[in-house]
């Protein structure tokens, strides 16, 4: 049996084979058995299992998987996180103000003020960073 080239839909298909527990929470295919049902070799499963596969995912299919990743652990967890309400809110523009810079005093960042955005501005302009 010759073995077929590694697809960007396989790394998923191995991954879920290899997912796929058991009672005892031990995988239920082996490397083995599950490069014979994908017709790879077993080398093949093992590096796409450790990320070190040939194929790779696009940033943009790494950053949906970590975001996944983590709202199936807040699911997991039963975590939710709370949604305020701010139709009617009487909270004004000056306490949202106020609440930042408690917020960047906190977090130990200056504001910049506008003459040095400004400053900022002409130098990148100018070529000068």
């Amino acid at each position: 049996m010759g073995k077929r080239m590694l697809k960007p839909g396989h790394v998923e298909q191995i991954l879920a084979l290899r997912a796929q527990l058991d009672g005892w929470g031990e995988p239920e295919l082996t490397g083995t058995e599950i490069a014979a049902r994908m017709g790879v070799s077993e080398s093949t499963v093992w590096r796409v299992i450790r990320g070190q596969a040939a194929y790779k995912q696009t940033k943009k299919e790494e950053q949906q998987a970590a975001i996944n990743k983590g709202w199936a652990a807040l699911n997991a967890a039963g975590t939710t996180l709370p949604m305020p309400d701010l139709a009617g809110s009487s909270i004004t523009e000056a306490e949202i103000a106020a609440s930042m810079a408690k917020v960047m005093a906190k977090l130990d960042v200056k504001e910049p003020t506008l003459d040095e955005v400004a400053k900022a501005r002409l130098a990148r302009y100018l070529g000068k960073d």
